[in-house]
């Protein structure tokens, strides 16, 4: 029997053993052992992995961290920073609310629409009261006696027909000076009074005029009525500092800039408004001439001056 030679490749990685130990099916018939069967493993091949591309590489590092930044910013927004879309609410616009608030308190109190409310801050003075009197007579008898005697003097003859005699800002101001006249046989009571309460408002077609027209004539009464009660509360007087003068002229011409643009009062009220003016002025006046000569006369008048002007104020505040 001749022995046949057959080259048989292989396309699959041939199995542990040598050939010779397997069975090789041919055409259906198992041959074993009668024939040499040679296997071409030298032509077997098995593909290699393709080897990775370096751009390939930084591409896929960088998408990496790209997603691990953007999932590191998520996590921050979860936990503190832009609301969710559930948070969310529909912004109310407060202005109408508001506009109808004001003109509702301007309705009930009469006043024309376009008017602004400037609210009055309040502040207390301590005046020396010199007496009370059953009627008007008497009260403005006291004055004239006052003003006689070189003193200052204003007469409230709203009601209670009270005089006072001199003014301060502070309560220990007010008792110094009330033991000065003291000993010139002149008996006082300290009365404290509230040029404005928080609640009461001036009504005016102009709101900042007003508001400095206020603030500045309050800073430059409790200034000229604190300086003059120092002073009438010493034996010997002195002259006014270079920085007292700089904040009344400061406070003096802020005050006369807001008093021009004062407007839409009633005949009344503007002439409050005049005789208040007079009063400051006259006061003011008056500390330039008390730094010339120290007069103790001159610092009566502002006394006096600043007497009227705070509570001229208070009734000016009535008539608006």
């Amino acid at each position: 029997m001749s022995k046949s030679r057959m080259t048989i490749r292989l396309d699959q990685e041939p199995p542990r053993g040598t050939i010779e130990e397997r069975s090789v099916r041919l055409s259906g018939v198992s041959k074993t052992e009668d024939h040499n069967i040679e296997v071409d493993l030298g032509s077997y091949y098995r593909p290699r992995a393709p080897k990775a591309s370096l751009w390939k590489l930084i591409g896929s590092i960088t998408a990496a961290v790209l997603t691990g930044l953007m999932f590191g910013f998520a996590v921050l927004n979860s936990f503190g920073g832009e609301p969710r879309a559930s948070e969310h609410t529909t912004p109310v616009d407060s202005a109408p609310v508001l506009e109808a608030a004001q003109s509702q308190q301007h309705d009930a109190a009469g006043v024309q629409p376009g008017s602004e409310t400037v609210l009055v801050p309040d502040k207390t003075y301590y005046l020396l009261q010199y007496g009370m009197f059953s009627s008007e007579e008497g009260a403005k008898q006291a004055e004239k006696e006052l003003l006689q005697s070189g003193l200052a003097a204003y007469g409230d003859m709203d009601g209670a027909y009270r005089v006072y005699a001199g003014i301060s800002p502070d309560r220990e101001g007010a008792k110094l000076l009330s033991s000065q006249l003291k000993h010139s046989g002149i008996e006082l009571y300290v009365k404290e009074v509230v040029s404005a309460g928080p609640q009461t408002t001036v009504l005016a077609v102009s709101g900042l005029p007003w508001s400095l027209f206020i603030e500045t004539g309050g800073g430059l009464a409790s200034e000229l009525s604190a300086f003059s009660a120092l002073m009438l509360g010493r034996e010997t007087g002195t002259a006014a500092d270079a920085e007292t003068m700089n904040r009344i002229t400061g406070l003096h011409l802020q005050w006369t800039e807001a008093l021009e643009l004062l407007r839409g009062m009633s005949p009344e009220a503007e002439s409050q408004l005049k005789g208040m003016a007079q009063q400051m002025n006259s006061a003011v006046t008056a500390l330039a001439e008390y730094n010339k000569n120290q007069a103790k006369g001159h610092l009566w008048e502002i006394q006096s001056g600043m007497m009227n002007y705070i509570m001229g104020q208070k009734k000016l505040i009535s008539l608006l």
